[in-house]
């Protein structure tokens, strides 16, 4: 356990790892995300390398799974996998995480059980968004809705596109790129619409890493916000 510069560190470094667990849970999880909450945030400055593109912080979505014990209290609360209805393995705590690409600091967070999707989870992350923000998020988070709540907050998105999820082109662009138009799914509330820039990008594969026979990946960025018209970039 890190404790240096912490008062009282050698002390601290003698207790029992144990002891600090079963202290963790008394305090609750309010104490735990109260003290997430005061550190969570940027630290980039303007010199930071690779934490910039044109003025815009760029910021990275995804999702990820964690072990828990295996106790009965955790299985019946997070679940975890399972094959024929028997669970497997540990229990599993699925997050979506908010992080700063050029620090590596984390933004913010949201925690569930292992069956609850990443897209859920990621929404409430919007709020922690704003201008001057270029959130990067994998196509497993697109769908109209998730571009409506992090455009609405005034940030940039730049997010992979399924092939079914390319939206009714409206103009090809002379860099190859277009403008889409793409509908939220029946039984979605608004907004209507959410109108953005589709371009084809190449990237490696597992079984070719050369960038001669890399494969096409579609991505969009988002231009507008899907109750208005306003321009975002």
């Amino acid at each position: 356990m890190p404790t240096s510069g912490i008062p009282g560190s050698r002390a601290l470094a003698r207790v029992n790892r144990s002891s600090l667990c079963r202290a963790r849970v008394r305090l609750g999880e309010e104490v735990l995300e109260t003290a997430f909450r005061q550190v969570a945030g940027p630290l980039a400055v303007p010199e930071t390398p690779g934490a910039w593109w044109r003025g815009l912080r760029l910021l990275a979505l995804d999702g990820t799974q964690f072990d828990v014990p295996d106790s009965v209290g955790n299985g019946d609360t997070f679940d975890g996998p399972s094959t024929g209805g028997t669970p497997f393995g540990f229990p599993q705590v699925r997050a979506a995480v908010l992080a700063e690409i050029g620090t590596r600091a984390v933004l913010d967070a949201s925690l569930s059980g292992y069956r609850d999707g990443e897209r859920r989870l990621a929404y409430p992350l919007a709020s922690s968004t704003g201008p001057g923000g270029l959130v990067i998020a994998d196509r497993g988070f697109w769908s109209v809705e998730f571009v409506h709540a992090f455009t609405t907050s005034g940030a940039h998105l730049l997010a992979g596109l399924q092939s079914n999820h390319l939206g009714t082109t409206q103009a090809e662009l002379p860099d190859g790129s277009r403008q889409s138009v793409m509908r939220p799914g029946k039984g979605c509330p608004p907004p209507a619409a959410a109108k953005a820039r589709a371009c084809r990008r190449r990237r490696p594969t597992a079984s070719s890493p050369s960038p001669r026979t890399t494969r096409p990946c579609t991505w969009a960025r988002s231009y507008w916000t899907p109750s208005s018209t306003r321009r975002t970039s």
